[in-house]
């Protein structure tokens, strides 16, 4: 607090700063943007070196990183990321099959995919943390590239798996309660400020309305499976993305 304080935000942001200039913000883009996908170990390590560098919103590091972004040559990023979502998604459907055979459930493995998946969620929304417009708009649309990927819609999609019914949240295990929690937060920097484009898309060519209901509505929390707060903390930012909408 006070100036101490500020003066060490002041260092950090410095560091962010030289670390920028050295090509770092770049160099995980390029990391995870690689074609073939690089080794996941070195992807999880740039997606947390990138989470420091724009740690509180960093301005300086947002407008490189939309610079490069912006160069037309970003599809692989975006398809890369894409793919990330995708998978996440792929591994709730298969691992709720998996259960229902009774072949157990939430191994190790899966609970580092999704993990992972948090952290990359992270990443992209620290892109656009204090309503770096250009940086909303360029996670739905990329007008400059060959091929357009919505990571919004991407998001929605994972929600929406995640809040299937009302007897998939019965008891919704902790893990895909906070994963839950941060595909909404994702969405709510994503469309407030105001982001008009990202706000029409999610509210009128998404599901994502209904999904935000049916967490509201159903009952979810279950002894042993997941906790009170959590699902709190869950619905709380259902309702702040319902206000930034």
């Amino acid at each position: 607090e006070g100036a101490p304080g500020a003066a060490r935000m002041e260092a950090y942001a410095k560091k962010q700063r030289e670390m920028m200039e050295f090509g770092g913000a770049r160099l995980v883009i390029d990391i995870i943007g690689c074609k073939p996908p690089a080794p996941r170990m070195l992807v999880e390590a740039a997606i947390d070196f990138g989470i420091e560098m724009l740690d509180d919103g960093n301005a300086d590091v947002q407008a490189d990183v939309l610079e490069y972004l912006s160069n037309g040559r970003s599809d692989q990023f975006f398809l890369n990321c894409r793919e990330y979502l995708v998978g996440a998604e792929k591994a709730v459907v298969a691992e709720r099959v998996q259960a229902a055979k009774g072949a157990g459930s939430f191994e190790e493995a899966y609970e580092r995919k999704q993990r992972f998946t948090m952290g990359l969620l992270e990443r992209l929304r620290l892109f656009m943390e204090g309503h770096n417009r250009p940086m909303q708009d360029i996670l739905r649309a990329q007008p400059e590239n060959k091929k357009d990927f919505n990571l919004l819609g991407d998001v929605v999609d994972l929600c929406s798996t995640i809040a299937k019914d009302a007897q998939v949240l019965r008891g919704l295990p902790t893990l895909l309660l906070e994963l839950l929690e941060k595909l909404l937060g994702f969405l709510v920097e994503a469309t407030q400020g105001p982001c008009p484009g990202n706000q029409e898309h999610i509210a009128c060519h998404s599901l994502c309305a209904d999904v935000i209901k049916r967490i509201m509505v159903s009952p979810i929390h279950k002894p042993g499976e997941n906790d009170t707060l959590t699902v709190a903390y869950a619905r709380v930012m259902g309702c702040k993305l319902l206000s930034s909408i």
